[in-house]
């Protein structure tokens, strides 16, 4: 909620605090540590603290691939805003391996997603997604926000 009222400062204070409690209460591993350290990571982002954050990122992808697995969706939201960040730290080529690994997780989950939903083998930047689910669209959008970033690296 703070941060939605843009008093970044006040919601990090919290994120802390609350992720302090959490690691106590649920041990630094569990995945509501990891949630919480990515909200932080976003938070220190919109603050420009990229390095702070990088770290942060870097940690809350640890603790999602040790609870879900390397291949899990959401991972590819947490390299997404670290190709950002990368980007914002001018670290090109970092940024383009963020973007392409978040890149393929995504190109695997919509493969899977829209064999299962419309069967046979397909490219799936060139599907109708409008029968699909709300999560299938918006992986997709997500998908070709990545392209589009990682083809302003290639500048």
């Amino acid at each position: 909620v703070m941060r939605e009222w843009e008093d970044h400062e006040e919601a990090m204070m919290y994120f802390r605090e609350a992720l302090r409690i959490k690691k106590i209460l649920l041990g630094k591993d569990h995945e509501d540590v990891g949630n919480t350290v990515y909200n932080l990571a976003v938070v220190l982002d919109d603050l420009g603290k990229f390095d702070v954050s990088m770290g942060c990122y870097r940690e809350a992808l640890r603790i999602r691939r040790l609870n879900y697995g390397a291949d899990d969706i959401h991972t590819a939201d947490y390299l997404q805003c670290m190709g950002n960040v990368s980007n914002a730290l001018e670290q090109q080529q970092e940024a383009h391996d963020y973007f392409k690994e978040s890149i393929d997780i995504r190109e695997q989950f919509l493969q899977t997603e829209l064999v299962d939903m419309l069967g046979g083998d397909f490219d799936p930047l060139i599907v109708d997604l409008k029968p699909c689910g709300e999560e299938t669209q918006a992986q997709y959008e997500k998908l070709v926000l990545c392209y589009e970033e990682v083809s302003m690296l290639r500048g």
